[in-house]
């Protein structure tokens, strides 16, 4: 076998990183638990996503709308989340956002936003709240 140039194998495993994180992302290997009803929408988790360091947690959420959403003259119909949360300080922000003209994360990806949003308080009896404890005490959040 040829001996492949640093740059190639650098490109290689460039790719295999984004295949595997596209699967993750898309859903591939989900498995969504029912989190919370908002006003507008279903909320689901993805336990075998979610991940504590220290005093830092994320969670991966899918959102499932009663109502499509307008969206640059077409609709979505669910979207995905990843969250961050500071437990010890009881903050989250947005980390990635996606959204899907089919139910549950399916179908067409119509926007994807993969920057950081600001940090917020977790406010009680909110969907924030609920992502709090599902990140911060995973297995003890009523649902």
């Amino acid at each position: 076998m040829a001996k492949q140039a640093p740059h190639v194998r650098k490109s290689l495993r460039l790719v295999a990183l984004l295949v595997l994180l596209n699967c993750v992302v898309a859903g591939a290997s989900a498995d969504w638990t029912y989190l919370v009803a908002a006003d507008d929408a279903d909320w689901y988790f993805d336990e075998s996503l979610g991940r504590k360091r220290g005093t830092m947690a994320k969670v991966w959420t899918l959102q499932q709308y009663r109502e499509a959403q307008p969206f640059q003259g077409g609709v979505y119909r669910s979207s995905k989340m990843q969250a961050e949360i500071r437990c010890h300080s009881r903050q989250w922000r947005v980390f990635y956002f996606s959204s899907y003209s089919g139910d549950m994360g399916e179908g067409e990806q119509l926007y994807v936003q993969e920057a950081a949003g600001a940090w917020k308080d977790v406010q009680p009896a909110t969907v924030a709240e609920a992502l709090f404890q599902a990140g911060c005490y995973p297995g003890r959040s009523e649902r």
